[in-house]
């Protein structure tokens, strides 16, 4: 095989690996801004983004916030085999306060949840005004509407804290 074969073939393996690379790549999509509130209850928000995805932001309990994201906008059944359902909880009435940048909802023990408008993205503060948690603005939240799948990337506060959870399906490959 002369060299300019070898050029010739090694192009067409290299536009078809940039090619594949495209396409797969192509299907994730970033959660986008917020666009507005479309629900507020008393534990939650439902927020509407300009990605047509939707998030649901809630205190699943006094020290458990609970993000959902629906890819296509239409959330999938309300149900964890994380959680033990026959445990009591106890859902506190949430204060939603909002400004063109952020919505901000806190719970009746002041722990607080900054959800801001432009990228979306979410942090939670303890009684004390510390953060817990924040999500990774180097890596926003993106989704495949195809498949569901939902991929993002939280930074914790201090190297000895591990958290459970922020997923609560399992799948084969992580």
């Amino acid at each position: 095989m002369t060299a300019s074969k070898k050029a010739a073939c090694f192009c067409k393996y290299l536009c078809f690996i940039l090619l594949f690379s495209a396409q797969a790549r192509a299907e994730w999509q970033n959660v986008g801004n917020v666009l507005k509130v479309s629900v507020a209850g008393t534990n939650r928000v439902v927020l509407e983004t300009s990605s047509r995805a939707k998030v649901s932001v809630e205190f699943f309990d006094n020290d458990a916030v609970r993000v959902r994201v629906a890819p296509t906008g239409k959330f999938e059944r309300d149900f964890s085999y994380a959680v033990d359902y026959s445990v009591g909880r106890k859902s506190p009435l949430i204060n939603i306060t909002q400004s063109a940048a952020q919505i901000i909802l806190t719970n009746n023990t002041g722990t607080k949840v900054v959800i801001k408008k432009a990228p979306f993205s979410v942090q939670i503060f303890d009684e004390s005004g510390a953060i817990v948690l924040r999500d990774d603005a180097k890596h926003p939240t993106v989704f495949d509407r195809a498949t569901g799948e939902i991929q993002t990337t939280k930074l914790r506060r201090s190297e000895v804290e591990t958290y459970y959870g922020f997923g609560e399906k399992a799948f084969a490959e992580m």
